[in-house]
């Protein structure tokens, strides 16, 4: 799929210029999602910025709609919280959580401390990992899913994990957080299930 990306860099950040740019793409190139990479605002320095930050995403936000495209924004988590705060949502952005009101879907992702929060034995920090698995129905009306205790070799604590938070969702359940396994080199994520768990506090 490597054929179908394109890069662009900015100068300067400026969803104006972003948009134009995508419209372009979109009637010539048939492009159908966006990453933005670093969403931030365009003069932190402005004493406004917060409500210029609102203001660009419901730009994004109408671009996306109106051309039925997906819009994809990262943005970076406030220093303090990174490798601290064991639970992450929308508090933990680094330039303004208030996007949240905009956003159709809001994911939060930290690195997962195998030691801890991967050990069953350490009851304060363990993730409780499990999967969905199908199941036969004996029951009218029984969920047909059962989950299944996830437990990991010496081998499989290697690779690195993620946490994944779905901190908002206009299209169904909210407050879900997935394990996933995360290779570095080829950027590649799977999903290996979801927690029962995450520590409210910090780690460590």
């Amino acid at each position: 799929f490597d054929e179908s990306l394109l890069f662009y860099s900015l100068e300067e950040f400026d969803v104006d210029e972003i948009i134009r740019i995508s419209k372009g793409l979109i009637s010539h190139q048939g492009a159908s999602c966006f990453l933005i990479d670093t969403f931030k605002s365009e003069d932190n320095g402005d004493a406004q910025y917060v409500g210029k930050m609102i203001e660009s995403t419901k730009k994004l936000d109408i671009f996306g709609n109106k051309f039925d495209v997906k819009v994809i924004c990262t943005m970076q988590l406030t220093p303090g919280n990174e490798g601290q705060k064991a639970y992450l949502d929308a508090s933990c952005l680094m330039d303004c959580k208030s996007v949240k009101t905009v956003a159709d879907l809001l994911f939060m992702m930290r690195k997962v401390v195998n030691e801890l929060e991967l050990d069953p034995k350490n009851k304060k920090y363990y993730l409780q990992p499990y999967k969905l698995v199908k199941k036969k129905r004996t029951i009218p009306g029984e969920s047909s899913w059962k989950e299944e205790e996830i437990t990991f070799t010496e081998k499989e604590l290697e690779y690195e994990y993620r946490l994944v938070f779905l901190n908002k969702s206009r299209r169904g359940q909210s407050d879900l957080v997935m394990l996933m396994r995360f290779n570095g080199v080829t950027g590649r994520f799977d999903e290996i299930g979801l927690c029962r768990r995450v520590h409210r506090g910090t780690i460590g």
